[in-house]
């Protein structure tokens, strides 16, 4: 009773009625619209070849035609085609995410300020530069170096400067009896960007803005050495005896900038950028000029940066 039999033609199904699936008609065709290339199940309710035979229905010969029905080899290659091409799409994506997320070198290729003849050293008016009973008095100091400063960007993808760090230091010439390395002062800077970009595999300019008001503690004039940045400063530019040449100070100091730059990229994790940038800095005008990047001397062996 459950075996399929081919009729030519079956001119009357309706005792034969049986719910049809709104998705059985929607059969691949061939070029002639209309004309199916694979069996279907008709409005009548019946199993149609494309030879134009018809299955006698039954509920379980009904069942077992949607459960087993075969497509051309046409859709099959098709449909494997569109399987291939998704795979592929697939792999290249993961392929393209896992470039960008590989960290690569960014580093600062140079350090310049931004105008020649630039001021960067700034006494207040009100410092005295006389000692009462051996001790200095504090005083007030304005810093503002405006730097240039050239980023390399080897990642796939554009580089967002966050942030600036600045650490100021002291340094003495080599005639005077300073503290060995230098001398911190103030509290260490941080300045807000999040604007500056650098393109991938690309190199870009960035302007960083050191401007701060620092405050210089007291010290002591008899120390040896130097135990403070006023001290040394005064060491630096003024003489103790006016009248004796051969004691006549340098002139001129450094100011060492250790900077630190915090980078972010998509889809990667932040990025710390240094570099130490030295300025050889003129007592009394305040201007300077850069002297050692990262300790190599750009200066061609000026005085100011001796």
């Amino acid at each position: 009773d459950h075996k399929l039999s081919i009729q030519r033609p079956h001119e009357d199904a309706s005792n034969l009625a049986f719910p049809i699936n709104p998705f059985d008609h929607l059969m691949p065709h061939r070029n002639d619209v209309g004309t199916p290339n694979m069996a279907y199940i008709g409005a009548d309710g019946l199993v149609h070849t494309p030879q134009g035979g018809v299955y006698a229905k039954t509920t379980e010969a009904v069942a077992n035609f949607r459960k087993n029905l075969k497509y051309d080899d046409g859709w099959h290659r098709t449909r494997q085609r569109y399987i291939c091409l998704v795979l592929l799409i697939m792999f290249l994506t993961v392929t393209a995410v896992v470039i960008l997320l590989i960290a690569r070198k960014v580093e600062i290729l140079d350090v310049s300020l931004k105008y020649n003849h630039q001021r960067v050293w700034t006494m207040d008016p009100n410092c005295s530069t006389t000692f009462e009973q051996g001790q200095s008095k504090p005083c007030n100091l304005t810093v503002s170096p405006l730097l240039t400063i050239n980023i390399n960007n080897k990642n796939w993808v554009p580089a967002t400067v966050n942030s600036w760090t600045i650490q100021h230091r002291f340094l003495c010439s080599s005639s005077l009896d300073c503290t060995s390395g230098g001398t911190d002062f103030g509290d260490t800077i941080t300045i807000d960007d999040g604007q500056s970009e650098i393109n991938r595999k690309n190199s870009g300019i960035v302007t960083m803005n050191d401007t701060a008001m620092i405050n210089l503690k007291s010290c002591k004039e008899s120390a040896s050495p130097l135990d403070g940045v006023f001290c040394e400063w005064r060491a630096s530019c003024y003489s103790n005896n006016p009248n004796d040449s051969i004691m006549d100070p340098p002139g001129h100091f450094l100011m060492e900038l250790d900077i630190t730059g915090t980078l972010s990229f998509a889809l990667q994790s932040t990025h710390e950028i240094n570099s130490k940038v030295q300025l050889g800095v003129e007592c009394f005008s305040g201007y300077a000029i850069v002297c050692f990047i990262d300790g190599n001397d750009v200066s061609n062996g000026t005085t100011q940066c001796k």
